[in-house]
């Protein structure tokens, strides 16, 4: 399991493709088609019914707040190359999605971006993103980013105003897709591959962290309940770090 540290870490990535054979399978991979451009008065709203996102054909749970950057976005926040994050240019086309993969508190943002056609049982695919971090907001960083792919993202719906990891990762919502490399973290684009096999009938890929194993429930409860998050019993905080590091990864600092 990824850990934080003190701060929530923002990743931002860009899916660059899902193929087979050279057939992109993902409907707007490159995050081109949206509703409407990002605007900051659309931040806290639901502006939607349902878990649609500001971009066409990607969706994220109701009451998470991934975030849509432009290169002509109506506010500056969501602006490229120069955002709320910091200085992220982008290698080709207009727009990227961040989101938060997964903080102690129990944040949770995961994506989930649409198939053109239902993937067929017993196929292989291959799996190709790109992503970077905000290296300038992120003092701890994740070692794996992970993805599932799916036939439903049902589990996307809650009443949960803020729904966290608790709320919506069960222990049959786990990281399916095999990547073959861990995640660097030096502010530039990377290039990750995986690969996946079928099942059939999956229509939806889904980025983001998902059931590791049950201490985790407890370990994020106790990180709550000892006000980490907001720097008290900071005296307590070394011990629970060790109390717990064989559920965790290791904190890897950036400065």
């Amino acid at each position: 399991m990824p850990y934080m540290g003190k701060i929530l870490i923002f990743l931002i990535f860009l899916i660059q493709s899902l193929i087979v054979h050279s057939q992109n399978l993902v409907i707007n991979p490159y995050f081109e088609k949206y509703y409407h451009l990002p605007d900051l008065k659309f931040e806290f709203d639901e502006f939607y019914a349902d878990s649609a996102f500001i971009c066409k054909y990607w969706y994220r749970p109701k009451g998470t707040t991934p975030d849509y950057y432009h290169t002509e976005a109506m506010h500056l926040r969501y602006s490229i190359p120069y955002n709320e994050m910091g200085y992220h240019p982008i290698d080709s086309g207009n727009a990227y999605i961040g989101i938060i993969p997964f903080g102690l508190t129990g944040s949770v943002e995961p994506i989930a971006g649409e198939l053109i056609k239902p993937l067929e049982a017993g196929k292989e695919y291959n799996v190709k993103f790109n992503y970077r971090f905000a290296k300038d907001a992120s003092f701890y960083y994740l070692d794996k980013i992970e993805v599932f792919i799916t036939d439903n993202i049902a589990w996307f719906e809650t009443n949960k105003s803020f729904p966290l990891y608790n709320d919506l990762i069960s222990p049959e919502i786990r990281s399916n897709v095999l990547l073959h490399a861990s995640l660097v973290n030096d502010g530039n684009w990377h290039e990750m591959n995986g690969s996946f096999k079928a099942k059939g009938g999956e229509k939806y890929i889904v980025f983001g962290i998902f059931y590791q194993n049950k201490e985790l429930s407890k370990i994020i409860t106790e990180y709550v309940n000892n006000n980490f998050s907001i720097g008290r019993n900071m005296n307590q905080y070394n011990g629970f770090e060790r109390k717990h590091r064989k559920h965790l990864f290791s904190p890897k600092p950036l400065f």
